[in-house]
């Protein structure tokens, strides 16, 4: 506790020196009020994650060649019938074009039954054509529907993926740039195409994916900000239900709104962004500001009735109040500002706003109330305290807590409090981290968010995506045959796992490749042993279609390759299983993967953490060296995992 001399010297200096301290509290004031101007409220979605993690290096640096990680998904079901007519086929390439056109998307990166990248492989002579399987064109008649359907069954990465299996629906996924996304313009678009497509009452659209997800999130910016105003205007009724002045209404909300220009200021003066989400705990920390000058304002009230002096009162109430709210707002502030040691920016934001918002009650509400009391007139006398129906309520609580921190009641509280802790510790085991995708946390199972998220993974192989990287330790390292079987192995070893609806990589192509040249005899869907052959493949396919529309799979220069493992559902399980498949230990653990006349062994759980997969001595072991087997990215819901290996092409 500080000597009482320091605080009656301190209380002192504030109403002997009030205009200069006021002029000082207006100067900091006006300067922080015109930063908090340039505040901006808005989603970045790099805020949500560790910037200087391995993985989100890794991702910032792959993104650009293998797409981003912000993926939207749209669905196009039919109410009878199947999706190949004309209305249908044209509905799916109107909502592609429209989102094409939508700002922030990645052109390269969307994908549909109509767009363009998806090709209908064909081989004609000694030739490969790869036109896209609606061409020439729209169709105009039932005819011109035929090729398409041949297509779709035909082509691998088609049928299950963009295409239901009981062709009853289509899917269309887009990347979208983090930086580049307006969520209001992207959800009035989507809103917009829904409008379009399910016209006619023949279609239904279900759009979901992180893009979707925010979108909505912003959507509901300005409802948020109405039960935010709604809540100022319980507060201002709840402290003239209490006090029943006006000094004791505007003197609080004066302190809770200076605080709160005061902290927003400092948001926009370090160009820090408020997520939407966050704004609920801005309201609870301004809450907090209110508290404290209420307590002041109720404490002051109660010395100037005992001792009908206005200087007098100030003075006692302050030197009772002073050392107990000093160490209130340190520890508030502090405790908050703990949360700056986690690494993820939008908490880091939170914490440095929300702490320095708690510290600014020392100004608002210990620096100012003294002088807010020395100009303003003394509280006058109710001759109704006390005797109102809502101050026997008030008074009947205040005594029957009194009551039970006495006698034996005191040992009957802790008592229960201390069973209740236990049953709760108790329970608190059986806790699931990330039960739920982040669509169900946030809004309700019958949203239609959630409604799309769940049609999606029930008509397709899934909405969430676990994206593994084959980093190759030189150029063309991917195009050997004994990289492309392995990569094939580890692909089917992910599969196994119960929550995996499908995958795809290269290998899938090269496969159906190889089958066409051989005159499309199904058992020569095989990857080859001869590298000619494979280069072959890659050579034709590359000089025909271009290195654009297997950028999904592999980069330009043949050295990096991804397989994408597609999830049915969402739950804390996911994440965990994936750990273990890429090489985690654990119970469930399946310690070995066959790959070719070798091994892949696990070392240490990957979520989050390093995994070395050797290849021993012999068979395969002798071409390839294994390196770091690395998270990389989260596509969709998918728990923040995706993986990175890096093969080297033997000599």
């Amino acid at each position: 506790m500080l000597p009482r001399s320091w605080m009656e010297a301190y209380i002192n200096f504030l109403l002997k020196f009030r205009l200069l301290v006021l002029s000082l509290v207006t100067v900091v004031t006006l300067f922080l009020g015109y930063h908090a101007t340039h505040m901006r409220v808005y989603t970045n979605f790099f805020d949500l994650y560790p910037p200087n993690h391995p993985y989100i290096q890794l991702y910032q640096k792959y993104r650009r060649m293998f797409g981003t990680a912000n993926v939207l998904m749209m669905a196009i079901e039919t109410k009878e019938g199947d999706i190949f007519n004309v209305d249908t086929i044209n509905k799916i390439n109107y909502a592609t074009l429209q989102t094409l056109e939508t700002a922030g998307v990645n052109p390269y990166q969307l994908l549909s039954l109509t767009s363009p990248k998806m090709r209908n492989i064909r081989i004609t002579g000694a030739i490969i054509t790869a036109y896209p399987i609606m061409y020439p064109g729209p169709p105009k008649t039932p005819e011109d529907i035929k090729p398409i359907r041949k297509a779709v069954y035909t082509n691998e990465g088609v049928h299950g993926f963009y295409v239901s299996e009981d062709n009853t629906a289509a899917l269309i996924t887009a990347g979208f740039w983090e930086e580049g996304v307006d969520f209001r313009n992207l959800y009035e678009r989507m809103q917009k195409i829904r409008q379009e497509v399910e016209k006619g009452g023949k279609h239904r659209v279900y759009i979901a994916g992180f893009p979707m997800l925010y979108s909505w999130v912003f959507s509901y910016k300005d409802y948020i900000l109405t039960v935010i105003g709604a809540t100022m205007l319980i507060i201002v009724a709840l402290l003239w239900f209490y006090f029943r002045t006006f000094t004791g209404v505007w003197v609080p909300l004066f302190s809770g709104s200076l605080s709160s220009l005061l902290a927003l200021g400092l948001a926009g003066y370090f160009g820090f962004n408020l997520d939407p989400l966050v704004l609920v705990v801005l309201v609870l920390i301004t809450a907090r500001a209110l508290s404290h000058s209420v307590q002041s304002m109720e404490r002051y009230h109660e010395e100037y009735h005992r001792l009908q002096n206005k200087q007098e009162a100030i003075m006692a109430s302050y030197l009772s109040l002073f050392s107990p709210a000093l160490v209130s707002i340190a520890a508030d502030g502090f405790a908050i500002l703990t949360l700056a040691l986690a690494h993820i920016p939008l908490i880091q934001k939170l914490a440095y706003v929300s702490s320095f918002w708690v510290f600014t009650i020392a100004i608002s509400v210990v620096t100012l109330h003294p002088i807010i009391l020395y100009y303003i007139p003394p509280p006058p006398h109710d001759p109704k305290s006390g005797k109102r129906f809502s101050d026997k309520i008030y008074n009947t609580i205040n005594r029957a807590m009194v009551k039970i921190s006495q006698g034996g009641y005191r040992y009957a509280v802790l008592g229960s409090f201390s069973v209740a802790l236990i049953v709760g510790m108790t329970y608190s085991r059986h806790l699931k981290i990330g039960d739920v995708s982040i669509g169900k946390a946030l809004l309700y199972p019958s949203h239609d968010y959630n409604v799309s998220y769940d049609k999606i993974n029930q008509e397709f192989v899934g909405a969430s995506q676990l994206v593994i990287l084959a980093e190759g330790k030189e150029p063309g390292v991917i195009k050997d045959p004994e990289v492309l079987k392995t990569l094939e192995k580890f692909q089917r070893y992910m599969e196994q796992q119960k929550l995996v609806g499908g995958s795809i990589t290269v290998t899938t192509w090269a496969r159906r490749l190889y089958q066409m040249f051989q005159e499309g005899i199904p058992k020569w869907a095989i990857i080859p042993d001869n590298p000619r052959d494979v280069g072959n493949i890659f050579y034709q396919f590359l000089n025909t279609v271009g290195a654009d529309d297997l950028d999904r799979f592999i980069d330009k220069n043949s050295q990096n390759a991804t397989i994408t493992v597609f999830y049915k559902d969402y739950n804390h399980v996911c994440p965990e299983h994936a750990d273990l498949r890429l090489g985690g230990g654990g119970a469930d653990r399946d310690d070995s993967l066959d790959c070719g006349a070798a091994a892949l062994r696990g070392g240490d759980v990957c979520h989050g953490r390093r995994c070395q997969h050797q290849l021993p001595a012999g068979g395969s072991g002798g071409h390839w060296d294994w390196h770091r087997l690395r998270l990389l990215r989260a596509l969709a819901d998918c728990g923040g995992v995706s993986a990175v290996w890096r093969p080297r092409k033997g000599h």
